[in-house]
């Protein structure tokens, strides 16, 4: 068995985890523009202390050598630096703002519509027969019952038009409060 658990626990490492709803949303495509704006290459820049503070020293008014001597304690330094010509670059902001900006989060899925639409259309389920019984002495609900269990599925009440409201019940307010459906007599 310790072979088994072995291959289950390195099967398990490699496969990958099931999409669920709580998953995060994909991050947006970037913008065609955007690739333009960011285009740069890497350099390898030397810097010291010392040339820094040269290079925000602006009273300083000698001009710097042309050949700077090489400190075998400089720190050798990669930087990014922007490969794209300034004309280029105000041209790609111009097009990027007058393109459709790509929405931050991709549209819902049809899951995730649906459970929306089912949210505000309550169902009522129950089994091949229901009771449906009279109101009782002292109350206006009637209601419509699990046989089996005897368990209030709807109530309902006259409206005085000639019709009936029919309600589900709640923690909040109360036995047949929340409306669910209504009949109305129609000449």
């Amino acid at each position: 068995w310790i072979a088994v658990n072995r291959k289950i626990a390195e099967a398990g490492l490699v496969t990958q985890r099931p999409t669920s709803l709580n998953d995060a949303a994909p991050p947006p495509t970037p913008e065609p523009w955007q690739k333009v704006l960011s285009a740069s290459e890497k350099v390898v820049v030397l810097d010291t202390p010392q040339d820094a503070s040269i290079l925000n020293n602006w009273e300083l008014a000698t001009p710097m050598p042309d050949v700077s001597p090489v400190d075998p304690d400089a720190k050798h330094v990669v930087r990014t630096m922007g490969v794209v010509p300034y004309d280029v670059q105000i041209g790609a902001r111009i097009m990027s703002d007058l393109t459709q900006q790509a929405p931050q989060t991709p549209p819902p899925s049809q899951t995730l519509v649906d459970e929306a639409f089912v949210a505000q259309c309550p169902m009522v389920i129950f089994a091949n027969s229901v009771s449906i019984r009279a109101p009782r002495c002292g109350s206006s609900l009637g209601e419509w019952a699990d046989p089996s269990t005897g368990r209030p599925i709807i109530r309902w009440k006259d409206n005085s038009k000639g019709g009936l409201n029919f309600g589900v019940d709640s923690v909040v307010t109360g036995n047949g409060s929340v409306a669910f459906a209504e009949f109305v007599e129609s000449f």
